[in-house]
């Protein structure tokens, strides 16, 4: 009982500095959330992101709208010593009032020509003409005065318009980065006095029960028989227990691999996607070994096991079709870390063998890695000619023969917006005609609507599956979605085979006896 003392006695200590703990805990939040203004934190939170894409949408119709109007003023101050020349312009050559004007002025031109023949210049009908001719000059030279200075002052107001929203845009992010910083700290105090408070009801439970127990009556115990030694081993048969024991564990492991056999419901295999969902099977490619890239695997080791895995996907894409083989491919997945980039890139390479000219479009607007991949700059690209920024797209000859980039560009606040315009299909027209085979790198499907937009713009799409994490549920749901849009699905490619259930007849061990018999 005296145990029962010394821990009833601890634990009421523990409690009362749990308690004041809890009691500061809780006044340094109070007063945190009163200085900072917390109270509507959260939906200040909620309504930044919208703030945020509306100024990014504004900026970027103010510049254009300022470039234009710059192109407009630009050629008058070319022209404005020329008025003839300066009337060539379209701003003033199809201003309404100086069409008048000059219609006017040929008429009277005209009528002076006519009056001319009967009579000399000082009669009063010829003055008064060519009088009425020089006020319509002066009148279409105050139209051509009024339309420069109404046009400077668009321009002015055009970039004060775009500095502003500029100015709007970087005070929103620096509002939203300041209310995120005092959110991550209220969390963190939050959490500080919600862990407080659990220990000290805890506390509070246990002393609880502490009383209860010292208050209940002592328990009376007698020594029926003493212990003795025994003379004998209790087990006389160790050899039979061991070999039962051998069985059981043989049983129980062969049980617990044939259910986790049963429970495993990810795709692994070409079976899997050819009785289940009826999609051809590309190819597969085998897992990389410990410090090999499969990025460079066609630069480091063209003759390996997985370069040879895409020749063999690239001569299955090159028969998908019965009529032509498809020029312009989507290579998508149905979640993000399954390979998709990778297999884009050595797919372009593999294309290059065969071709001319491959483009290999990073269409990834919201993650882009091709640039970096292939070490090309990204400050201008597919996001720049979409959002009309720039009137001609941007590629890139890379250092690999055959092979160009268009990169993603900067991240634009709605990419989904810029792929369904008219620009996008504009550009896989003009594309089509430069390039041999096009290769486009898109975002997953499973939750972004941007694979499932371009899907619609190819000759077919390619899924990249990662054997052993992705769930049939889950390429059940990316299929369902993507036969949405009615595409061609050219088929799926199983990434990341792991070689030791290839068997021994594959590729892999085929490249590597190759390789032992070659040293």
């Amino acid at each position: 009982m005296s145990g029962t003392k010394q821990s009833l006695k601890w634990m009421t200590s523990k409690a009362e500095q749990e308690r004041k703990k809890l009691e500061e805990a809780e006044q340094s939040l109070q007063k945190y959330m009163r200085d900072n203004n917390l109270v509507t934190l959260e939906n200040r939170l909620a309504v930044y992101p919208e703030k945020l894409s509306q100024f990014s949408t504004d900026l970027s119709r103010a510049e254009s709208e300022r470039k234009q109007i710059k192109d407009q003023w630009e050629q008058i101050v070319q022209f404005q010593d020329s008025p003839e020349n300066l009337e060539s312009i379209p701003l003033f050559a199809k201003n309404p009032n100086l069409q008048s004007l000059r219609d006017q002025i040929l008429k009277a031109e005209q009528n002076i020509k006519q009056l001319s023949q009967k009579y000399g210049p000082k009669h009063p009908a010829m003055i008064k003409a060519i009088d009425d001719r020089d006020i319509l000059l002066r009148e279409k030279e105050i139209e051509r005065e009024r339309i420069i200075d109404s046009t400077r002052k668009a321009f002015e107001l055009a970039k004060s318009k775009e500095e502003n929203l500029r100015e709007l845009l970087n005070s929103t992010k620096e509002e939203l980065l300041d209310v995120n910083e005092r959110f991550i700290q209220y969390s963190i105090m939050k959490r500080e006095v919600d862990s407080s408070r659990a220990l000290y009801e805890a506390l509070t439970s246990s002393l609880k029960k502490a009383s209860v127990m010292e208050e209940s009556q002592n328990v009376n115990i007698w020594v029926m028989r003493e212990a003795t030694l025994p003379q004998l081993p209790s087990n006389q048969k160790p050899r039979r227990t061991i070999l039962i024991g051998f069985i059981l564990a043989m049983v129980a492991g062969i049980g617990t691999a044939l259910l986790i056999e049963y429970l495993d419901n990810t795709v692994k295999s070409a079976e899997d996607i050819e009785h289940r969902y009826g999609l051809t099977t590309l190819g597969t490619v085998l897992q990389t070994r410990k410090n090999e890239k499969i990025e460079n695997i066609f630069i480091e080791n063209s003759r390996s096991p997985i370069a040879e895995s895409y020749r063999l996907i690239r001569s299955s894409l090159l028969l998908s079709s019965a009529d032509h083989p498809p020029q312009i491919i989507l290579i998508s997945s149905m979640k993000p870390q399954e390979g998709k980039t990778s297999t884009a890139l050595n797919l372009a390479r593999a294309m290059a063998q065969v071709a001319d000219k491959v483009l290999l479009i990073d269409a990834d607007m919201r993650k882009p890695r091709v640039h970096s991949l292939m070490g090309v700059t990204n400050e201008t690209g597919l996001s720049n000619f979409l959002s009309g920024n720039i009137d001609e797209y941007i590629t890139h000859k890379t250092k690999e023969d055959k092979i160009y980039i268009l990169p993603a560009g900067p991240i634009p606040p709605d990419p989904v917006e810029l792929i369904t315009s008219q620009r996008m299909k504009i550009l896989i027209k003009q594309l089509s005609k430069d390039f041999d085979y096009i290769i486009i790198d898109s975002p997953p499907i499973i939750h972004l609507a941007d694979g499932l937009v371009l899907s619609t713009l190819v000759d077919g799409i390619v899924l990249v599956t990662r054997t052993g994490k992705i769930t049939f549920e889950m390429f059940n749901a990316g299929l369902k979605k993507l036969q949405d849009f009615k595409p061609h699905i050219l088929g799926v490619i199983l990434n990341a085979m792991n070689p030791r259930f290839s068997g021994p007849q594959t590729y892999y061990h085929y490249y590597e006896d190759a390789a032992e018999d070659k040293k």
